[in-house]
């Protein structure tokens, strides 16, 4: 009897103990509110979740102002991109589309699978103080779970295409993921000139994991102000502040046209023999070493 009694006792304790685990586990997955503004605004966030900690104690956090560089002869960022269906959510704080094609990128002969894309406004990063009209981030990761971020810059200007067909799906739902039935692809959001500056940040929302490659492309691509405000409508403002450098060094990679490889071509289509994003992106600005991002 008493060991029945004592059975009993220890899977009570395990299901609190389990049970809690997983309180803890949704919290910190998801349920935990942050926003933009205000009490729950960036400001705060270090003290909304114990796992947010570094977006207040972190030394090594982005976005950042990138007003000097260190010039270095790195190697290009090889594009592999494919065609993949559009998988687009509104999770609130932006939209984002989900990938689950075989797109990555080779950085230094490292390989990252892209995991997803999604867009701030306005840009998170700045370029001599200057702030762009929307930023957008392509989210990697390595076989051992280290990320790689791409941002490109979007300036307001001629109306973007590529862009309709995602803001003609966007899903007004939250956390909904909406699937169409057409594809995306990923390189035509990518601006001719593959130039980029390199940092080492975190994530720019929580938690604000460090440990994060940053590649911020110098050459903005063009969206109208309808494309802009579509966005804006819907989520209105999404980037965080900049952060101090905190002595980080920030290079600037020289490369020239932007290297695509094309995944999911066959010969004799047009996505066969594009080698580069197209160079309607391409704006003809340049920035030098000293003025950069």
């Amino acid at each position: 009897m008493k060991i029945k009694f004592l059975t009993l006792t220890i899977v009570f304790i395990m299901s609190l103990v389990f049970g809690l685990t997983e309180n803890i586990s949704a919290e910190t997955h998801g349920s935990t509110h942050w926003t933009y503004g205000g009490a729950t605004g960036p400001a705060k966030w270090g003290d909304l979740n114990r796992l947010f900690t570094m977006c207040k104690k972190g030394r090594s956090q982005s976005p950042i102002n990138i007003t000097a560089t260190e010039r270095k002869n790195e190697s290009q960022i090889d594009f592999h991109y494919g065609s993949s269906p559009l998988r687009l959510i509104n999770n609130g704080h932006t939209i984002q589309n989900n990938s689950n094609s075989q797109s990555y990128i080779i950085v230094k002969g490292k390989k990252f699978n892209l995991l997803q894309f999604h867009f701030h406004s306005p840009s998170e990063h700045r370029i001599n103080g200057r702030r762009y009209a929307m930023e957008l981030h392509f989210v990697h990761r390595n076989s051992i779970g280290q990320l790689a971020v791409l941002g490109v810059l979007l300036k307001r200007g001629k109306e973007n295409p590529s862009l309709n067909k995602l803001w003609d799906n966007i899903p007004y739902e939250l956390n909904e993921e909406k699937v169409v039935g057409i594809n995306i692809e990923a390189a035509d959001f990518l601006p001719y000139n593959g130039s980029y500056y390199h940092y080492m940040g975190s994530l720019t929302t929580p938690p604000c994991s460090e440990g994060v490659r940053w590649y911020i492309l110098k050459s903005p691509i063009e969206v109208s102000q309808n494309q802009i405000k579509k966005f804006t409508n819907l989520i209105r403002f999404n980037a965080r502040p900049v952060q101090p450098l905190n002595g980080r060094v920030v290079q600037a990679v020289n490369t020239g046209r932007t290297n695509v490889i094309q995944l999911t071509a066959s010969p004799g289509s047009d996505a066969f023999n594009k080698t580069s994003a197209s160079s309607s992106h391409e704006d003809g600005q340049t920035y030098s070493a000293s003025t950069s991002y």
